[in-house]
């Protein structure tokens, strides 16, 4: 895997040379301008199928907590790293080529533990260690070199971004080596890393009481026991931590704000 996506000496001008009808590639790497386009398309698309959450606690606090495991993990790429919470009550979290990673707020309400959570955004931070969305989406602009529609997200939100093929899809190799990344990424962090296993029984769980809810996100990725088998593997290989973290009370203070903003619209709707 590529270490350095992309070259930092680019001039800003590159931005506005691949504009909007489509991307210059020569087979090579993408450049930072052509990946700034790129995640600000995608991130577009995103946006309008899930609002942005406007509560500034808890995006502060979800900014910290994914923050606090980047700067954990020094082999992390030099990216603008930002976390973006999406106001649906869907199970969904996933990250773009440029370092953005989305976290629904059906996410936060359904994790039991901080550890989770962090869970949840150490898997996408893994893709991001590993170049995974830039080297998906870099053979995705090879193999349609020329095509002017290529960033022209208008079509179905399922046809365009879900499933082998969508935007935001990226292929079983890469799944594995972000299973087995990831709670060694925790464990760097200093959580217990068997929490990420606790996080991947979560979404067994959800899966199996209630599948539209965790459809969007099931359908990105293989099936949970897989993903189990992959994050256990790698567990096996680490030492015990001593005194690790699991939860902390800003997380249970963040999940008595959702809670009561669940009960005054849950009042609102009665009267």
């Amino acid at each position: 895997m590529l270490k350095h996506a992309f070259p930092f000496f680019l001039l800003f001008s590159l931005l506005f040379s691949c504009s909007g009808q489509g991307l210059d590639q020569d087979g090579g790497d993408l450049t930072r301008g052509e990946v700034e386009v790129l995640s600000r398309h995608m991130a577009k698309a995103i946006e309008a199928e899930y609002p942005l959450l406007r509560h500034r606690l808890v995006n502060r606090y979800v900014t910290a907590l994914g923050q606090s495991i980047v700067s954990h993990n020094p082999q992390m790429p030099p990216l603008p790293y930002e976390f973006r919470v999406l106001r649906t009550n869907e199970v969904f979290v996933t990250s773009l080529p440029g370092g953005i990673v989305y976290l629904s707020l059906g996410t936060l309400r359904s994790v039991e533990i901080e550890g989770q959570l962090a869970a949840a955004l150490a898997h996408e931070l893994a893709h991001q260690q590993l170049n995974h969305p830039l080297v998906q989406w870099r053979r995705k602009v090879n193999a349609n070199r020329g095509q002017a529609n290529l960033l022209e997200f208008r079509g179905d939100w399922k046809d365009e971004f879900l499933g082998p093929g969508g935007a935001l899809y990226l292929d079983r190799a890469m799944e594995e080596e972000a299973e087995s990344l990831a709670p060694i990424m925790l464990y760097r962090a200093r959580f217990d890393p068997r929490v990420y296993i606790s996080y991947l029984q979560l979404l067994k769980n959800l899966e199996e009481k209630d599948k539209e809810r965790i459809g969007a996100m099931a359908s990105l990725h293989p099936p949970i026991a897989l993903r189990l088998t992959w994050a256990k593997e790698s567990l096996a290989k680490l030492q015990p931590l001593k005194d690790p973290q699991v939860s902390s009370q800003t997380f249970q203070e963040i999940k008595g704000i959702l809670k009561e903003a669940v009960k005054r619209a849950a009042d609102g709707k009665a009267e």
